[in-house]
C-alpha cells in the first residue's frame, strides 16, 4: 500500500509512513469516540429504566393493589390493579360480599362458594405488599427479615393474648424485637 501512495502521490517514504500513522491515530480517536458515545447511550437508556414512576412522599405499595385469584387443583393468579374500581368491579363479578383488601387471597371452589384468606408472606413481600401483623401465620411472620420461627411464635402469641396489635411500635414489647429490627421490618408490616 506504501508503494501506492508513493507513486500516486510522489512522497518520500518518511512521509508516508507519517501519513501511515496519522491515519491509524485518527481511526483510533475514532474507535475511542465511538465507543464513548455507545457508553453515553447505555448510560442514558439506563438511567431511563431506572426512573421511578412513583411521586415524592407517595408509598410504593400504595400505587397498587394485589389481589390473588385461587381455584382448586389450578395455578394461582395475581392481579395487579391500579385502583380501588379494580377491587369493586372484581367484587361485583364475583358476587362477593366481603370488601376485598390489598394482599387478599381469593380461593374458588367448583361448586360456586369461595374463601377469604391472605397471600402468603413471602409473595406479599415480593410484590410490596405489607403482611398484616394482626392476622399474619407463623409462616407469613417469618418471610420477616430477622424474624425466625421462635420470634414469629413470640408475636403470635403476644397478639394472642393482647387481643392483637393496636400498633406496629407495640412490636418492641415482644423479647427479640429492639430499635434496629424493628426500623427494619416497620415498611413491611401492617395492621391488617
Amino acid at each position: 500500500m506504501a508503494g501506492w501512495l508513493k507513486a500516486f502521490f510522489d512522497v518520500s517514504s518518511k512521509k508516508i509512513k507519517y501519513m501511515m500513522r496519522n491515519l491509524s491515530y485518527i481511526y483510533c480517536k475514532r474507535q475511542v469516540l465511538c465507543l464513548a458515545f455507545v457508553c453515553l447511550i447505555f448510560y442514558l437508556i439506563k438511567q431511563y429504566n431506572l426512573h421511578d414512576e412513583h411521586e415524592p412522599g407517595q408509598d410504593r405499595s400504595s400505587r397498587y393493589t394485589y389481589v390473588e385469584l385461587a381455584e382448586v387443583d389450578r395455578p394461582t393468579v395475581v392481579l395487579r390493579l391500579e385502583n380501588d374500581s379494580g377491587l369493586e368491579h372484581i367484587a361485583r363479578s364475583l358476587n362477593l360480599s366481603e370488601k376485598l383488601r390489598n394482599g387478599d387471597r381469593i380461593i374458588l371452589h367448583s361448586d360456586g362458594k369461595y374463601e377469604f384468606s391472605r397471600m402468603s408472606g413471602i409473595k406479599s413481600l415480593a410484590l410490596g405488599v405489607p403482611i398484616g401483623i394482626n392476622s399474619a401465620s407463623i409462616d407469613d411472620l417469618q418471610s420477616l427479615p430477622g424474624i425466625g420461627i421462635k420470634l414469629a411464635e413470640r408475636i403470635v402469641e403476644w397478639r394472642n393474648s393482647n387481643n392483637g396489635f393496636k400498633s406496629i411500635d407495640e412490636l418492641v414489647e415482644i423479647d427479640g424485637i429492639g430499635k434496629k429490627k424493628m426500623e427494619t421490618i416497620r415498611p413491611l408490616v401492617s395492621l391488617d
